[in-house]
């Protein structure tokens, strides 16, 4: 798993379109899969949101960086808002 999203974390979390589509497939996969790989999706979220932390000085834009949504900028879906889970379990 550390394999597939690495790369694409590196690469693509400063943009904000690609950090979305990253977030809601990490959070779609949550739900798809098993309870036994969650563990390794939440620490794809916690590398993804302390790259985003870095990559992004103001608020808003950091903000908006982390509403999954499977379109970049497009209207996330009423599912995909509902699979962001609360910051704490990130960690």
């Amino acid at each position: 798993m550390h394999l597939t999203f690495t790369e694409i974390r590196f690469y693509g979390a400063s943009n904000i379109q690609i950090a979305r589509r990253l977030r809601a497939w990490i959070l779609d996969l949550m739900s798809a899969l098993p309870a036994e790989r969650h563990p390794a999706l939440r620490r794809e979220l916690n590398l993804l949101d302390q790259l985003l932390e870095k990559s992004y000085v103001f608020p808003e834009d950091l903000a908006l960086a982390r509403i999954a949504d499977s379109q970049g900028l497009g209207a996330a879906t009423p599912r995909e808002n509902a699979l962001v889970l609360p910051e704490n379990t990130l960690h």
